[in-house]
């Protein structure tokens, strides 16, 4: 095993894993793309293409670095891609899909190759478990778009090896990744302050409370965002959205999804931004219930030695793009008052709860 990373094969040519091999070639690495679908490969292609046009138009790369990164991704056999160091696989979000793959793939694995999985909310040591060396596998959870967000979470199972971390570790320095490693809890850490954060922004919108605009516009305000919760939602797909909120529910009634992400995710319908986003609602019990949703989670991760602050700011800054972080939150709100938010989410969750049974 060398100190860099050659080549590496992807599983899956969608959104995050097409963003996962741009990153990849363009630093100098070969990917060796993989995908049920030969016109997934192609569009994945054209995409890279275009992206990579796009950063020579803005003077990140030159011409000859553009066509030098798109000769690097290649489509592959199965067999060939997992025939690599590093794999990669990015498909759907569902843990059965996920083992299938893993399972498929484990003949044709170098004995020293290292596999990480694209998960955003399941258990990787659940993933790892449908290979016979589950210590090979750790968790890399990309920020969308893949390409260009900085963020990465390393994600580390009681049984990651630690050649296996030291492998992941040196990849993502080649591509310029921020790190954040991670234990293998619910969620990790961003996921586990945000999913709560935007189901509650859907929750007010399903009640009524105020417009989806309204929202979007309180909560990029509140958090110094680059776009608001309501349209993160939209651009993630309420069926991504739903999905990973659901699978932070075994951590009890207070992760539960609201109705109306798992109305929409049937579809993977968007939720309509519409109305005057400065409207008539109140705001402050808009902002309330968005920072109860958001410290409950941290406040948890806090209490258990999962993160430390600067970690859960770090997510918040770099995936998330929050000028306004928890723990400049924390720090403005002090602990009583964050306390009070808290306990006031906490109780309507209980509410929602008791009605739903």
């Amino acid at each position: 095993m060398t100190d860099q990373t050659e080549r590496i094969g992807i599983f899956g040519a969608g959104t995050m894993g097409t963003g996962i091999a741009i990153n990849a070639v363009v630093n100098g690495i070969q990917v060796s793309l993989y995908d049920t679908s030969p016109a997934s490969i192609d569009i994945a292609r054209a995409r890279a293409d275009r992206v990579l046009a796009r950063w020579v138009e803005k003077g990140r790369i030159t011409k000859a670095e553009h066509g030098a990164a798109l000769l690097r991704l290649n489509a592959a056999t199965l067999k060939e891609a997992a025939g690599t160091d590093l794999i990669i696989e990015a498909v759907f979000e569902d843990l059965e899909v996920k083992k299938a793959l893993l399972r498929q793939i484990e003949p044709h694995l170098n004995e020293c190759a290292v596999v990480a999985s694209n998960t955003s909310a399941l258990k990787v040591g659940d993933i790892a478990g449908a290979l016979g060396d589950p210590g090979r596998v750790i968790g890399l959870h990309y920020f969308s778009p893949a390409e260009v967000n900085p963020l990465c979470e390393l994600i580390n199972t009681t049984d990651s090896s630690s050649e296996s971390i030291a492998l992941a570790r040196g990849f993502l320095a080649q591509t310029g990744r921020v790190v954040l490693e991670c234990g293998d809890t619910p969620g990790f850490i961003v996921n586990r302050f945000f999913i709560p954060l935007y189901d509650e922004a859907a929750r007010i919108h399903e009640e009524g409370l105020a417009s989806a605009a309204v929202i979007d516009a309180v909560s990029r305000d509140l958090f110094q965002a680059g776009a608001g919760l309501i349209t993160v939602i939209n651009v993630i797909g309420t069926r991504t959205a739903y999905h990973a909120a659901a699978n932070l529910a075994e951590l009890g009634p207070d992760y539960v999804p609201c109705a109306l992400l798992k109305r929409l995710s049937a579809e993977n319908a968007p939720i309509a931004i519409d109305g005057d986003a400065k409207g008539s609602a109140d705001r402050k019990i808009i902002e309330d219930r968005l920072l109860g949703a958001l410290l409950m989670p941290v406040s948890e991760l806090l209490e258990t030695g999962a993160a430390t602050i600067e970690q859960i700011d770090t997510g918040a800054k770099h995936a998330l793009k929050y000028a306004c972080t928890p723990g400049m939150i924390l720090a403005d709100l002090g602990p009583d008052r964050a306390a009070e938010l808290v306990a006031a989410h906490r109780a309507r969750r209980q509410q929602d709860s008791g009605k739903a049974a």
